[in-house]
């Protein structure tokens, strides 16, 4: 299903547009061909950089990481906007399993792909 929205993504959606992905998934840039906020294998380069890796963590954590199960939370609607709004993304990818309110244009068995102006917001 990943490689299948992938695939969409890649054939439906502007190559300047701005994703968030569940941080948990690689192989968005190579397959999607676009621009994404970050994932978990990111911050693997960060003992480069020590600044940059703590921004990778608070990322990280915006992102429903748990530092106490040392595992990502599912997110909600509300989680999901707030990171559209802050990092001026276009388009959410999301589990479906995370039920987050808005109108998607491509959805599969996993995943939905949310235009940023179809999400349910406050």
């Amino acid at each position: 299903d990943w490689e299948s929205t992938l695939v969409w993504i890649n054939d439906n959606t502007p190559r300047d547009a701005m994703f968030f992905t569940p941080p948990t998934l690689d192989g968005f840039r190579v397959t999607a061909k676009r621009s994404y906020v970050g994932d978990w294998k990111d911050g693997t380069v960060g003992i480069f950089n020590n600044g940059w890796a703590i921004e990778w963590y608070d990322l990280m954590v915006e992102f429903g990481f748990n530092e106490d199960k040392f595992s990502f939370d599912p997110l909600n609607t509300q989680q999901v906007c707030g990171i559209v709004q802050k990092y001026d993304v276009e388009f959410a990818v999301v589990f479906n399993e995370w039920q987050i309110e808005g109108k998607s244009t491509y959805t599969n068995d996993t995943f939905a792909v949310i235009p940023a102006g179809h999400l349910a917001c406050n």
